[in-house]
């Protein structure tokens, strides 16, 4: 892991914090994003948004995927994937930012 000028710990394999992220969730068994999702109903606090956490959670693993409406191609994904990257930077620093602040509460 390298820091980067943002001071964030990024795997040099992976070009931001997001990518690093989905790469983690990625790596995770089934059976430990089952104990998380458990652990996370078992934990109510009163910091917890309207909804609550765990119920958002509950109406997604619910839900019945459809048939999407519209699909892109590969060459449109990319496009708009490449159109995107550029915000990354900012997204970031304002995820870090939030990050510090609720650890702070």
């Amino acid at each position: 892991m390298r820091r980067r000028g943002n001071n964030t710990a990024v795997n040099p394999e992976r070009a931001h914090l997001y990518a690093e992220f989905a790469h983690q969730m990625a790596q995770r068994s089934s059976e430990a994003l089952a104990r998380t999702r458990r652990e996370m109903r078992e934990r109510h606090t009163a910091l917890d948004t309207h909804p609550p956490t765990v119920l958002r959670m509950q109406f997604l693993e619910e839900v019945t995927p459809e048939t999407p409406l519209l699909e892109l191609s590969e060459t449109r994904n990319a496009e708009i994937s490449t159109e995107l990257e550029r915000l990354i930077p900012a997204l970031q620093r304002e995820a870090i930012e939030q990050y510090r602040m609720n650890m702070l509460l």
